[in-house]
């Protein structure tokens, strides 16, 4: 059965959306008559700013004439062969759906079928252009990841609406990020052998000393909700434990260079065979290895299982979270000489002062 819509033997489709976009660049140009009408000419710095105000009303504009001529292709689709099962599906009804695009806003027409035997809708229109099912699309959305990994969700937002003029919210942001992440694997995130070994010899120290690689591992407790349907209250929140890794490269000037990260709701078994994955990427022979975590016993067994070489560092804020358990039992609870005692010992252990504190 014919899915496809009839290409008609009308007009240029060339002229239909020329004649379109010069309707939208003869409205943008009146726009900027207020600011061409002075008597003083606009400054260069007055023209980009308009410019990148308006970028999205022009282009915009633009993106709408061509989706209006391939949406006209598919007004007069009233049946298709439903792709779940192969019956013939007669149209329900036409639908809007809005469009937020990397290049302006934008809004389709499109049928709408639907399977009452597959319980399952369809929007041959949307399959076509591939179009995501949120009102961002897919240019927005790759966007939206790449200023997100970098930046905290309202300041992406802002440099989005800085750069592009397109306003989004820190909550589709997030989305857009839990999407992603429900989707990619730790195969996806720790970067290929080659490349970690192209950045182990950026982080290599002038003296020619091999880099060192930190492996820190931690956990900690994520509040989670049960989804609930379309006329279904979400059931009761509760807690699981989240379990993470992180390596990095102590560059030169003591500069970080990330190699990876990776943090799920999983258990120790889980977490550790991640971890030797992580390893396998990683060129042994070039790093010097140091095991940060907070000293419990899952947190080193899967360390030392990956790096079994490594040096093991107990991390300073765990370490001196039991400095004052020591003083209050040594010296009496919150005694002048507890008090004195651990100060002395939070700042010896600050500068580095291992064996003197442990003396």
């Amino acid at each position: 059965m014919r899915t496809n819509p009839r290409r008609g033997d009308d007009a240029d489709p060339r002229a239909q959306v020329r004649q379109r976009a010069h309707q939208v660049l003869d409205s943008w140009i009146d726009d900027m008559v207020p600011l061409l009408s002075g008597d003083k000419p606009p400054t260069l710095a007055q023209l980009s700013s308009h410019m990148s105000q308006s970028r999205a009303q022009l282009m915009g504009g633009c993106l709408q004439a061509v989706l209006d001529h391939i949406q006209a292709k598919y007004a007069n689709l009233r049946r298709i062969s439903a792709p779940c099962c192969g019956k013939v599906l007669y149209r329900k009804r036409m639908e809007a759906k809005d469009l937020s695009t990397l290049h302006g806003q934008a809004q389709l027409s499109r049928p709408y079928f639907y399977c009452a035997d597959c319980h399952q809708g369809f929007h041959p229109l949307d399959e076509a252009l591939e179009l995501a099912r949120e009102v961002h699309q897919y240019d927005l959305q790759q966007e939206f990841a790449q200023l997100t990994a970098e930046l905290p969700y309202s300041c992406a937002a802002e440099q989005l609406r800085r750069l592009t003029g397109i306003s989004v919210g820190e909550h589709a942001l997030h989305d857009n990020v839990n999407r992603i992440a429900e989707q990619i694997r730790i195969e996806d995130v720790i970067p290929l052998r080659s490349e970690i070994q192209r950045r182990i010899e950026r982080a290599r120290p002038p003296d020619g000393q091999l880099p060192v690689l930190v492996v820190a591992v931690d956990g900690a407790h994520s509040p989670v909700r049960p989804p609930g349907g379309r006329k279904e209250k979400r059931g009761p929140g509760y807690w699981r434990e989240t379990k993470g890794f992180r390596l990095y490269l102590i560059g030169p000037d003591e500069r970080i260079v990330s190699v990876a990260s990776w943090h799920q709701i999983e258990n120790a078994e889980q977490l550790t065979q991640d971890l030797q994955l992580a390893a396998q990427r990683v060129p042994l022979d070039r790093v010097r290895v140091a095991l940060v975590g907070d000293g419990a016993a899952w947190v080193w067994n899967a360390m030392e299982g990956s790096f079994p070489e490594a040096h093991e560092v107990l991390d300073y804020y765990h370490c001196a979270e039991h400095i004052w358990i020591v003083a209050n039992a040594r010296y009496g609870h919150l005694t002048p000489e507890a008090h004195a005692w651990a100060e002395a010992t939070l700042t010896r252990l600050s500068m580095g002062c291992l064996p003197d504190v442990i003396a």
